[in-house]
């Protein structure tokens, strides 16, 4: 955890530990019912606020009503959806696959169905799978 701390750090992020694992099921719901509004990136950058710097528990539905508001999406929509699963399923489906893919943990990144990289990784761990399977720098020295 401290390697993740100083990592955060040289990005800017203050990272807050929690004392709790939180349940994200509901906050993926909230991440798809806002793919549907299109306000995905926005609801995706305020649940890692929330949770990594700010250390709420985003598995509660207040909240994950109050990121809603936030981010311009009606939160007793939101609500509403969650109560009549509309999303669960979709959640529950994505997660079975990912599982019979060997997926066990997160984050866990799969390159062209034949790299699996697990865990927080460094930067270069990401750049040596992509130039192993062929991928070209969009800027040099980059990739």
């Amino acid at each position: 955890a401290t390697h993740l701390k100083a990592y955060a750090a040289e990005a800017g992020i203050a990272l807050k530990s929690n004392r709790w694992l939180s349940n994200s099921h509901r906050s993926l719901e909230l991440a798809e019912f806002a793919r549907d509004r299109a306000a995905f990136e926005t609801v995706h950058d305020a649940l890692f606020t929330a949770y990594f710097e700010e250390g709420r528990d985003i598995g509660e539905m207040d909240t994950l009503c109050d990121i809603a508001t936030a981010s311009g999406l009606d939160a007793a929509e939101f609500t509403v959806e969650v109560l009549v699963g509309r999303y669960a399923a979709l959640i529950d489906e994505t997660t079975r696959i990912a599982r019979g893919k060997g997926v066990q943990s997160t984050p866990t990144m799969i390159f062209d169905d034949r790299f699996v990289i697990t865990g927080a990784q460094d930067a270069n761990v990401y750049s040596d799978a992509l130039r192993r399977l062929g991928a070209e720098p969009r800027h040099p020295g980059i990739i």
